[in-house]
């Protein structure tokens, strides 16, 4: 269709005023990504600081004012503004040629938008009549700030703000066009009289507002210097807010002028940061030479189309810091009720949400293949799942270029909060995990707010390796001597794997490469690792030395045990995931395909049983792709086994109970294995220093690990910790209890209290080899629903006795001199499950564990070796079919699983390649 330049230069939502091409070509890197880096901080910001905003007041009855209220409608405006324009508008940037939504969500969002707009300028007018009255009217003030009728104010405002909107939003709609061969969509205003409608509301919404403001500060500020401002002192406990006879107390006007100066402040920012918006609405309409992209006149548009996007969006996140800056009040109040409460950590996983609908480093990877070219495509090697081992495989696969190969991925490209490590908190329970939660036992997992688990796992290029969280160990040697007994091949020793270690690995510690066990690593693979450097760590090092146990500097080797500061996978400042190391690689391997947001239904088995494609849905289709050569299952712990069974390969009761034809009868989903956590604290000494920020491309909090015994003469591991230093900080606190390990509400709140002013070391206990397994079903016939995941914790009651006995032997730390000199002491937290029991006894602390514990997410063995696959990882049974993920591991390792998942799949390539 035909559009009129000046309807696309208008205004897409919020501020989107692209040339007319705009929309079909992106804008250089060199704008786009430092525009997307700003934007992320102004949303992440925003939303922090408006939420804050509004449990500050809420929860605070000193508050409860009217210039108050009209902050908190303000603080509702702006996220409205943050989050329906924003997230858009940085889509805009990446992907100019379609519009995600359709057309009445078009119109919806920009109501929402437009109301908000409104609703703001409304509500800065609105506290300025109620200071000018204040302070030019006092006695009309005593009789007009009752709090009944700025909420009514608030309310008219609001209705006002959405009856002005309407004509707005009406004008808004998808347009659909083709540009360059290229069929183009877009949101946009498209409606008959656009011009009047947008002039209109510059006119009533921008510059009568803002004149008005002007004079009302100018009077105020006239009477603040000509005489000694009076106000009624609100009643106290200690004094009586009327003299003897009846008249008034009032004060002087130093604290009104506190008030005044932080809103001439919050209206000063509001006309800074929209009239550039304005200015360039009214010149999109007005503007007679912006069709030539060599005009200066346009070339001067474009840059202040760039700046007043920014400032737009700047104004809704400025006010909470304007609050803070200038306002002790607020400043104290935020302090208190937000900084150490779960609201913090609640409101940047809001944010994290909604900007992971957003592919910001998607240029990084392949283009994924459309839908249409899908459909009865034949490869040489299906991936089933580009996550942690998929992606390795898919890797090293294409090294050949003769080979072609298609990685079936169900989610998308790793976002860039996947990247920092100071975000790893927020990344469960997104839309990069499965989201999946395990069946109600009713016997674990007793003190979780839900009396269930969360269990995360990576639906996002690089799996789970894109969600962990970073430590780096391989395990005990004794762990892959029992792969190579249940595989029946001591190519799994740890001895022969050592070499696939090292092959994905680029060590750059110094300390280590050059010490005797320098020959363990590696230095030139596509994964780097480092190492803990703080020196916080050190202490507690040395306490743990001081009461028997080893500090060692590596526990990489296969046979070390003892404490040590831990390795990373972070490099060149950010994670380093599967995605990262071995997917990015292959954006420009011709022979190296993927199909993101696809997802498998099952695999294809012809009646030789001969694996011959998958068939999956993407985009409400269902179709079949076509292997010449192997089907490889790579989909993890849990959707591998659920692919398998949906495919007929499985326990034959199960499957024929829900009307699937059982083509090879195999325990595929049993022996599930996972390391339970068990979350311990202990306080040290005072910590009054405020907490200094740390670097986000460091692990984001000070921490040291340990892999111990009980008998010290023993070679082989009984448990490991993962320790993190918390000093002064209940935001970190904040964090780990809730959004990492996803405690009780009640024990978080106790955690947080005791970390006031106080240092703090936080402890999660691992039972290396767990005795108890679980089990992976299926929930229907339909590969639509999630599997049923049975946990299987402490179904062994060994478990639950070697939890406690270890949990005694580790706080053995608290009689070392780091921890008396300073009163250091173990938390008992208030457990209602436990009390009645005696403290620090057997009994108790297994009591404990049943409540303060959680998955680390390290699950494997649901397709192990030697029940349903060989040695070489083929599904027995099934010819040109093999597993290659955790859930083909025999057994768990000693340690965090993802250095050997790595590995197995390093092995597997060259297993696939020599078939």
């Amino acid at each position: 269709m035909d559009l009129d330049v000046e309807d696309l230069l208008l205004f897409n939502m919020t501020n989107d005023t692209s040339q007319s091409s705009g929309f079909s070509e992106p804008d250089s890197l060199n704008i786009i990504v430092p525009l997307t880096i700003v934007y992320v901080v102004i949303f992440i910001a925003g939303v922090l600081g408006n939420i804050s905003t509004c449990v500050v007041i809420a929860r605070n009855r000193s508050m409860h004012t009217a210039t108050n209220f009209y902050l908190f409608s303000l603080a509702i405006s702006d996220l409205l503004l943050l989050v329906c324009g924003l997230p858009l508008e940085v889509h805009r940037l990446w992907s100019p040629m379609s519009y995600p939504l359709g057309e009445a969500l078009c119109i919806t969002v920009g109501l929402v938008s437009e109301t908000s707009a409104n609703a703001t300028v409304l509500t800065i007018t609105a506290f300025t009549v109620e200071r000018y009255i204040a302070i030019c009217r006092p006695f009309m003030s005593h009789t007009m700030s009752k709090l009944s009728r700025a909420v009514r104010y608030i309310i008219v405002i609001w209705i006002c703000a959405l009856c002005a909107a309407v004509p707005q939003a009406m004008q808004f709609g998808i347009v659909m066009y083709s540009e360059k061969g290229q069929n183009i969509s877009a949101c946009t205003v498209k409606g008959h009289g656009v011009h009047q409608v947008f002039v209109i509301s510059s006119f009533v919404f921008f510059v009568v507002p803002m004149s008005l403001i002007t004079v009302l500060y100018v009077l105020i500020g006239a009477k603040l210097h000509t005489s000694r401002v009076l106000h009624p002192l609100k009643k106290s406990s200690m004094e009586s807010s009327e003299r003897p006879n009846g008249i008034p107390r009032y004060r002087n006007g130093a604290s009104q002028r506190r008030v005044i100066r932080m809103l001439v402040a919050v209206a000063l920012s509001f006309f800074l940061c929209w009239a550039p918006f304005h200015v360039q609405r009214l010149i999109a309409i007005y503007g007679k030479n912006l069709e030539h992209p060599t005009d200066t006149f346009y070339k001067v548009y474009i840059v202040l189309t760039y700046i007043s996007g920014v400032l737009y969006f700047l104004s809704t996140a400025i006010n909470p810091f304007l609050y803070n800056i200038m306002s002790n009040k607020f400043r104290n109040a935020f302090k208190m009720d937000v900084a150490s409460s779960l609201a913090a950590v609640k409101a940047v996983q809001a944010a994290l949400l909604v900007l992971a609908t957003l592919s910001l480093t998607a240029y990084r990877f392949s283009t994924s293949t459309p839908t249409i070219a899908l459909d009865g495509a034949t490869v040489d090697y299906i991936v089933v799942g580009a996550g942690t081992a998929g992606s390795v495989v898919a890797n090293r696969l294409t090294e050949n270029p003769h080979v072609k190969v298609l990685a079936v991925e169900a989610g998308e490209e790793p976002t860039f909060e996947t990247d920092y490590p100071a975000l790893f908190p927020f990344l469960t329970k997104t839309n990069y995990d499965w989201n999946y939660v395990s069946e109600n036992d009713g016997y674990s997992a007793q003190y979780h707010r839900n009396g269930y688990l969360d269990l995360p796992s990576g639906k996002v290029y690089g799996g789970s390796s894109s969600i962990h969280h970073f430590y780096y160990l391989r395990g005990h040697v004794d762990d892959y001597k029992d792969w190579a007994d249940a595989a029946g091949d001591q190519s799994w020793s740890f001895k022969h794997l050592l070499r696939y270690f090292k092959k994905s690995e680029r060590l750059e510690d110094k300390q280590i490469l050059n010490s005797a066990t320098g020959k363990y690593h590696g230095t030139n693979g596509p994964t780097i690792i480092t190492r803990e450097k703080r020196k916080l760590p050190l202490k507690y090092l040395e306490a743990f030395q001081e009461v028997g146990h080893n500090v060692v500097d590596d526990l990489n080797t296969g046979k070390t045990l003892g404490y040590t500061r831990p390795m990373f996978y972070i490099g060149d400042g950010i994670r380093q995931s599967s995605a990262v190391c071995f997917l990015s690689p292959l954006k420009n391997r011709p022979n190296f395909h993927i199909a993101k947001k696809t997802t498998v239904n099952k695999i294809l088995i012809d009646g030789n049983k001969n694996a011959i494609g998958v068939q999956a849905s993407a985009n409400g289709q269902t179709f079949n792709i076509y292997a010449r050569k192997e089907v490889i299952v790579s989909a993890g712990t849990f959707n591998s086994p659920k692919l398998l069974m949906l495919s007929g390969i499985g326990p034959k009761d199960h499957l024929a109970s829900l009307g699937i034809e059982v083509i090879v009868d195999l325990p595929v989903g049993k022996n599930m294995e996972d390391h339970v956590i068990v979350f311990l604290a202990h306080k040290l000494g005072e910590a009054n220093e405020s907490p200094v920020p740390e670097n986000p491309s460091l692990f984001p909090i000070p921490t040291f690990i340990g892999v111990e015994a009980v008998d010290k003469t023993q070679c082989h591991p009984d448990y490991f910790t993962m320790n993190i230093i918390c000093r002064n900080n209940t935001n970190n606190l904040a964090l780990l209890c809730s959004s990492v390990y996803g405690l009780h509400d009640d024990v978080c709140n106790q955690l947080i209290e005791a970390g006031k002013g106080r240092e703090i070391l936080v402890t999660v206990l691992t039972v290396c080899r767990p005795e108890s397994r679980g089990e992976v079903l299926l929930r229907s016939a339909d590969p639509r629903y999630s599997p049923k995941i049975y946990t299987g914790f402490f179904s062994n009651d060994a478990d639950l006795e070697n939890n406690a006995a270890y949990i005694e032997d580790f706080i053995k730390v608290t009689n070392s001199s780091l921890f008396r000199n300073v009163g250091g002491e173990t938390m008992y937290f208030d457990l209602p499950n436990c009390r009645g029991l005696e403290l620090n006894t057997r009994e108790y602390w297994k009591c404990y564990v049943l409540n303060m514990m959680d998955t680390t997410y390290h699950y494997s063995s649901t397709c192990r070796m030697g029940s349903v696959l060989d040695a070489k990882l083929k599904v027995l049974g099934v010819n040109r079919l093999r597993v290659v993920d955790a859930s083909a591991m025999p057994n768990t390792v000693s340690a965090n699983i993802n250095a050997a998942v790595v590995t197995l799949a390093e092995k597997a390539a060259d297993l696939i390649k020599k078939a």
